[in-house]
């Protein structure tokens, strides 16, 4: 009897075992696993077992010798410690200092990791990226046909940057899921992180545009409010539509520069309650009536700057829901090594002790942009008489030109075929799957016109609505 109950045992304990191979598992349960060999050992083991250390054993023996590997491991490492946590190795780390300090190598897009996907959110004035017509809103998959996909957004910047002066062929996606490949020429982009105006309408109405928080930020603010007081400006919008954010440092002195002096910012409550601080307006430049636009793509320190000002009444707020990135992630150096290490060490709070993280902020008046599409006879004509080479002129050129820039290709008004229009033709090939030779011949010409009649433009309604706001 004893012996048949040890056979049934046995083969109990084989079927149960049989479903159980390691491929067969899901990643939660092949976590399980090792946590279940962990606080068997640990309760069991002759030895004392500490789980640190059994961790970075474990992870050394899968790395050996490889400093490939290595690098591997300490990018899983930290991007396992949350959603923003990130390794930069020292190559990167070099690019990150140049992009705070204002300058930066690569094709002039200011892009961020959302949902697995790197967007385009800003395209930087005189660069590559807008002399080619690189569209925000649109994403990057590949940079030279190498997949960008599962790799963190600093791993990704490593292969769309290189030497100032290189080609580097960046494919891109548009909303609809469309893929399309574009031929950039790097260059040295000195990122000023803002620039301003007025309008011819109304001289007395000031336009900022943040498209980063810098280190430098903060001063070419204050020369711009200088500037446009000296210009008797007293009203001003402030765009922080498609800002991504920044450094802290540069959110602070852009909101102080708007507040009285002693006006909280915000606090910042890292996991010590005990350590919260609290950052404060060392007196405002500017205290004429103003508007802040946002829209989905306004994050992290553009958000504390529009928390702080609509939350003591500075301005109002208009556009639709910020992104919602209320935390702030910390750079530590790595020693001996080089590089940093990131991840999030605190939430911060809106004046009125406002959470924004996941939620965002709610603009005081909605206001959406809106599409149209151009008829035929918006269009400059085509006459379809020759085909268009570098170095000619003429009045076809002048309206090709027109066309080109109803696309956002950067041009100017002459009837010269010159480099910029050579380029802008050869990127609107690349787009729409054409042979890229830069010369405008009759396909070319009829894509064009066709894409024009196709696409959806948008017009600025939320601009617009705030100017009419502020003329009142």
């Amino acid at each position: 009897m004893k012996k048949k109950l040890t056979s049934v045992i046995l083969i109990l304990v084989m079927l149960f075992a049989l479903p159980c191979s390691a491929h067969a598992l899901s990643k939660n349960n092949k976590k399980e696993l090792m946590r279940y060999i962990y606080f068997s050992a640990l309760s069991n083991a002759k030895t004392e077992v500490d789980a640190v250390d059994l961790f970075l054993k474990a992870i050394m023996k899968m790395v050996g010798d490889s400093d490939e590997k290595y690098e591997e491991a300490l990018k899983a490492f930290t991007q396992s410690i949350d959603e923003y946590g990130d390794y930069l190795s020292p190559e990167e780390s070099l690019e990150l200092d140049a992009e705070l300090n204002g300058a930066s190598g690569g094709i002039g897009s200011t892009v961020e990791m959302r949902n697995g996907k790197i967007y385009v959110v800003n395209v930087l004035p005189g660069s590559p990226s807008e002399k080619m017509g690189v569209q925000v809103g649109h994403t990057i998959t590949k940079a030279d046909g190498i997949s960008l996909e599962g790799m963190s957004l600093n791993e990704a910047l490593n292969y769309i940057r290189g030497e100032v002066g290189t080609e580097v062929v960046i494919t891109f996606e548009d909303p609809m899921g469309n893929p399309y490949d574009m031929i950039l020429i790097r260059d040295l982009i000195e990122i000023a992180s803002l620039s301003y105006s007025t309008f011819t309408d109304y001289p007395n109405i000031g336009y900022i545009e943040i498209t980063n928080f810098s280190v430098t930020t903060g001063e070419e603010l204050r020369e711009a409010i200088t500037d446009l007081k000296n210009q008797n400006v007293n009203k001003l919008i402030l765009d922080l539509r498609y800002n991504g954010g920044g450094v802290l440092s540069g959110a602070v002195e852009v909101a102080g520069v708007f507040l009285d002096e002693g006006k909280e910012i915000l606090t910042v409550e890292p996991k010590d309650e005990t350590l919260k601080e609290t950052y404060y307006a060392s007196g405002k430049l500017f205290d004429g009536e103003m508007i802040v636009l946002v829209n989905e793509y306004s994050a992290s320190a553009s958000e504390v700057v529009t928390g702080a000002l609509k939350d003591h009444g500075r301005a109002s707020v208009f556009g639709e829901i910020t992104y919602g990135k209320g935390t702030v992630q910390n750079l530590f150096s790595l020693p001996l090594y080089g590089g940093y290490f990131k991840y999030t060490t605190a939430e911060y709070l809106t004046p009125n002790g406002t959470s924004i993280n996941n939620v965002g902020i709610k603009p005081d008046y909605t206001v959406y942009n809106e599409s149209y599409r151009l008829e035929e006879e918006d269009l400059p004509p085509f006459t379809y008489e020759r085909v268009m080479r570098y170095e000619d002129t003429g009045e076809d050129v002048k309206n090709l030109k027109s066309a080109l820039k109803l696309l956002n290709y950067q041009l100017d008004d002459t009837d010269v075929f010159d480099v910029d229009t050579y380029n802008a033709v050869k990127s609107f090939q690349q787009t729409t799957q054409l042979f890229p030779y830069g010369v405008c011949d009759f396909t070319t010409q009829q894509y064009l016109k066709t894409t024009l009649l196709e696409t959806r433009f948008y017009e600025d309604t939320q601009l617009n609505t705030a100017l009419e706001d502020l003329a009142q």
